[in-house]
C-alpha cells in the first residue's frame, strides 16, 4: 500500500481526496484505488494508469545569443514528440510571428531569423504545448 487517506465519514456532499506521489516522476504509474468501509469491508474501485512528469531544471527555454543580431537559437525540452506553438512577442503582448514546430521527446532546437525585428528592443519567445508554457526574453 502506497498510502492511506482517512475518509471524512458519511456525507451528502461530494468530497475530493488527493495524494501527491513524489516518488513517481517521469514514468507511467499504475494506481489501484481501494475503499474500505467502517466494517473494514474492501472494495476495489479502479485501477488508473497515469503518466507522471517532474520538473527538471532543463525544462526551461534558453535563447542564444542574447543579445542577438539576426538569428537566435532556441533550446527547450519536451517529454513527448508533439506539435508545439511558438511565437515572438513584443513586451506589450503583440504577437509578431507565430509558428508550429514538430518536436522530439527530449531536447529540441530551433533557429529563428529575427533580422526584421528592431534593434535595441526586448522581445519574448513563448512556447506552448498541453498545459505547459515556456517563456524567455531576448534583446535585439
Amino acid at each position: 500500500m502506497l498510502t492511506h487517506i482517512t475518509a471524512a465519514g458519511n456525507s451528502t456532499a461530494i468530497l475530493d481526496y488527493s495524494f501527491n506521489d513524489l516518488q513517481a516522476s517521469g514514468q507511467l504509474v499504475y494506481y489501484r484505488l481501494v475503499q474500505y468501509d467502517f466494517n473494514h469491508n474492501k472494495e476495489n474501485l479502479a485501477t488508473l494508469a497515469i503518466r507522471t512528469y517532474c520538473f527538471d531544471p532543463k525544462d526551461v527555454l534558453v535563447i542564444a545569443p542574447n543579445p542577438a543580431s539576426d538569428k537566435i537559437t532556441i533550446r527547450f525540452t519536451t517529454h513527448l514528440a508533439q506539435k508545439v506553438n511558438m511565437g515572438i512577442y513584443q513586451t506589450n503582448g503583440t504577437c509578431l510571428k507565430k509558428m508550429q514546430l514538430d518536436t522530439v521527446d527530449g531536447e529540441n532546437f530551433s533557429e529563428l531569423d529575427i533580422a526584421e525585428l528592431s534593434k535595441g528592443s526586448v522581445y519574448l519567445v513563448r512556447i506552448e504545448y498541453g498545459n505547459v508554457q515556456l517563456q524567455a526574453k531576448f534583446l535585439k
